[in-house]
This record gives structure tokens, C-alpha cells and sequence, in this order.
């Protein structure tokens, strides 16, 4: 899998502009880029999302909800001529950085992000950080992630939204028993150069085949065998507690004719997504 090395490319330009004289030197840039610098960077599919999961299976909200990471760095393109715009800035990025954080003190994650901008090749600051208490106000609308504010938060736009989900989908896959977090190292060909940036590591997720589950009381197929079928992936949920996710597949193929479904598979990556302020 080819790495995107996003952190690295943002990281080097907001040094290069912090760098200069005439910048303050209590611009918030710095606060992103020590974060940036500390992340452990995650290579996501187009678009940002993980797995289809609209009820969130993987989920349990009587546990607190916990980053892989103490800081982390969600790196993806939009695939083809798709990206994100937002209406009120004019803005149209074709690669995204979500990044996240978490306080030790009160669980809370911190969540903003960065994007590219095809009309100069900046990487800029697109959603400001913003402390929310995901596990206190994480409901579902139209089948999406949303956070609905409780007393005492600030408001939160369709950017952070989108940004969250971002968060959410992944929290969600990391739930599951047979997905697996493993590192990607960068490639370091020929001789290092003095002084240079280097390339980042990354974290990729891996889905290995679920364990089988005996006498858990787990529901087998008891009655006759169905015709073929597309099977959508799904989060399957064992009564031990065991969550685990269930690719896509074709089921007795080749058995008794075929029985044809619509099945949403994904999330619209291959729309273009236009949010307003």
C-alpha cells in the first residue's frame, strides 16, 4: 500500500511559514503542527471510511470510547475528481487529514482537521479543534454519525461533523475482534540525507477471518439452504460479547437460481461532498 506521507507534506510547509519573521509567535498554527508532528499517522480508504456499519454495531456506549493512539493522524484522498468544498470559504480540497486527540483527564476527544487546496497546493487548517464529549451526544441521522449538543458545548458545524464520523467509523471498525491495527513502515531506499524530512510510518487496518464461536448459543442455519445471494458486510454480534466484521460475499453460489438485492454498499465516495459552514 502506498503511503501518502499528507502529515509530512503539511508539517513541512507549516514549519517553513512559522519560520518566518513577521509571523506572531502565538499563532495557533503551532499548536496544530506539535500535535501533527507527534501523530500516529493511519492510511484510510478513499473518502475516510472504514467499514458500512449505519447502527454502529461495534460500538458498546457503556464503555468509554477509546483512541488507538493518544494523538492520531487519518490520512485519505478523494478518489477521481470527487472532494470536499465548503460553500462558505470557497474552499476545494482533494486530500484530508482528520486528526484526534484524547485527554487523559476527562476521556473528552479533540477533533479538527486539515485539507489540501487544489487552487494553490496549501495545506490549511480546515475544521479548528473542538473538545467533544462523542460518547454523551452520539446519535444517528439518516443512517450517518451525528452529534447532537448537550449543555454546556459549543455548537458544532457540518465540517466538524464530517470529521467526527470520520473518527466514529473508525472507533467502530477497531471494535471488532478480527480487525487488527498493523504498522506500515516507511521505505528508506539508499543513503539518509542530512537534515532531511523524514518519511512517516503508518498504521493500516488488516481484517482477519472471525474466530468460530461453540456453545455460546451463536444462531446456525437450521432450515433449508437458500438460493444464491449477495451478503452485505455487516458487523455480526456474538452473545460472549465477541464483535466481529463479516465481508461481503456471495452465499451458495451457484444454488438454486439467484435471488437479486440492492444492497447500499459504501457511503457515496464516489459523489462529490459539498458541506456549508
Amino acid at each position: 500500500m502506498q503511503h501518502l506521507n499528507y502529515c509530512r507534506q503539511a508539517i513541512k510547509q507549516w514549519r517553513a511559514y512559522l519560520d518566518v519573521p513577521s509571523t506572531k509567535p502565538d499563532d495557533p498554527l503551532g499548536a496544530y503542527l506539535s500535535l501533527a508532528e507527534v501523530a500516529k499517522k493511519f492510511l484510510m480508504p478513499d473518502g475516510g471510511g472504514v467499514i458500512e456499519d449505519d447502527e454502529l454495531r461495534g460500538l458498546d456506549w457503556d464503555s468509554p470510547l477509546k483512541l488507538p493512539f493518544p494523538v492520531v493522524a487519518l490520512e485519505f484522498r478523494f478518489g477521481g475528481n470527487v472532494g470536499l468544498r465548503f460553500h462558505d470559504t470557497g474552499s476545494f480540497f482533494d486530500k484530508y487529514i482528520v486528526f484526534a486527540s484524547q485527554s487523559d483527564d476527562d476521556g473528552f476527544i479533540r477533533v479538527w482537521s486539515a485539507g489540501h487546496q487544489v487552487h494553490d497546493g496549501l495545506w490549511v487548517i480546515a475544521t479548528p479543534a473542538q473538545k467533544i464529549n462523542i460518547q454523551g451526544c452520539l446519535t444517528s441521522v439518516q443512517g450517518r454519525p451525528h452529534i447532537v449538543i448537550t449543555e454546556g458545548q459549543d455548537s458544532v458545524d457540518g465540517r466538524t461533523q464530517h470529521d467526527i464520523g470520520i473518527v466514529v467509523e473508525l472507533l467502530n471498525a477497531l471494535a471488532c475482534t478480527n480487525v487488527n491495527v498493523e504498522r506500515s513502515p516507511a521505505r528508506r531506499k539508499g543513503k539518509a540525507l542530512k537534515n532531511a524530512f523524514p518519511f512517516d510510518d503508518y498504521h493500516i487496518l488488516t481484517i482477519g477471518a472471525p474466530a468460530k464461536q461453540h456453545g455460546d448459543g451463536t444462531a446456525h442455519c437450521s432450515h433449508r439452504s437458500p438460493r444464491e445471494h449477495l451478503r452485505r458486510g455487516h458487523i455480526r454480534r456474538y452473545e460472549s460479547g465477541m464483535k466481529v466484521w463479516v465481508n461481503a460475499t456471495v452465499v451458495n453460489a451457484g444454488i438454486g437460481g439467484k435471488i437479486t438485492k440492492d444492497y447500499k454498499v459504501g457511503r457515496a465516495r464516489n459523489e462529490p461532498i459539498a458541506l456549508a459552514g
